[in-house]
């Protein structure tokens, strides 16, 4: 079958060793209810069974490149976004499941000639709320945005912008959004349009992943500190040194922990000796009972190890 002409939406999928994830996030894509889009499956060098699998899907609307050199998922989805024909472009990870009404969903939220949108993920703890009225340092100061399956970008803006990563060789979905909110609107579409599955990440469990997360999140802080500070001041600093913390407990890294505890506190104190450049109200419940939760969830991986 020949690829589809003309398509408006171009979906970005990355891959590497996913024989056993993949198929259910490609089949969400091919049941969508708007179907004018490509898909672009760009495996990166897989050493398993990835290239069969995605080999015998025939669908007009899928593009395969098998690539032979590893070079990871950044690297790839900037290949990917060069190459896209789509007006739009949307993107999705495997084991990321999206809902059939997604596309159609985001679509509509564009027409009105917004350039970058997202929705939430079913099962989000914390569910952004930030949108059109928000300003660059609302979103710096939320911290944890929005995930790669919820996002929705117009091609050419995706184009002029180069994707960036923690550090770790992974896309970043957080810092995209930070780069476009400095220039552009963005749309919240309020509804639950996808869902992500527990999957492996180089054949390393889902709760072994914790101590990595904890370190993606102090690289992916020190990425945007200064601009954390210069446009919302220490509470800013604070409340990312508390969202640290809440990783670092799912590890149960309890030194680096008592670390960025003492740096939450201290940034928090400061902002009283300083003229304050960002205010937001403190629930201090709400923190201890974070803490609590991500206790546990730290200790229950100590017992799996």
């Amino acid at each position: 079958m020949q690829n589809i002409k003309n398509p408006l939406v171009t979906v970005l999928l990355t891959t590497y060793n996913s024989e056993n994830d993949i198929l259910r996030s490609i089949n969400s894509v091919l049941w969508q209810n708007f179907d004018n889009f490509e898909l672009l499956i760009l495996n990166d060098a897989s050493t398993d069974n990835t290239e069969s699998v995605i080999e015998k899907i025939v669908d007009k609307r899928v593009k395969k490149l098998n690539f032979k050199k590893n070079r990871g998922q950044l690297w790839r989805l900037n290949v990917g976004k060069k190459i896209a024909q789509g007006k739009y472009i949307a993107f999705i990870d495997n084991g990321d499941i999206w809902f059939p009404e997604f596309l159609e969903n985001m679509i509509q939220a564009t027409s009105d000639g917004t350039r970058y949108s997202y929705c939430w993920c079913s099962g989000q703890i914390r569910k952004p709320f930030l949108s059109i009225d928000s300003t660059y340092a609302d979103w710096l100061y939320q911290g944890v945005l929005a995930d790669t399956a919820t996002l929705f970008c117009e091609s050419s803006l995706a184009k002029e912008t180069k994707f960036m990563s923690n550090g770790n060789g992974y896309f970043s979905d957080d810092l995209l959004t930070l780069y476009i909110a400095k220039k552009e609107k963005i749309k919240l579409v309020p509804r639950d349009l996808c869902v992500k599955l527990e999957t492996t990440h180089n054949e390393i469990s889902p709760s072994a992943n914790f101590k990595l997360t904890g370190g993606w999140a102090i690289g992916y802080f020190l990425t945007i500190k200064e601009d954390i500070y210069k446009h919302c001041g220490f509470i800013g600093l604070s409340r990312h040194n508390y969202l640290i913390c809440l990783k670092l407990l799912q590890g149960f890294q309890i030194i680096l922990f008592i670390k960025h505890l003492f740096l939450a506190t201290g940034y928090y104190l400061l902002q009283y000796r300083t003229n304050k450049k960002y205010t937001r109200k403190i629930n201090i419940a709400s923190i201890i009972k974070s803490f609590a939760k991500n206790m546990l969830i730290g200790i229950n991986y100590l017992t799996k190890r």
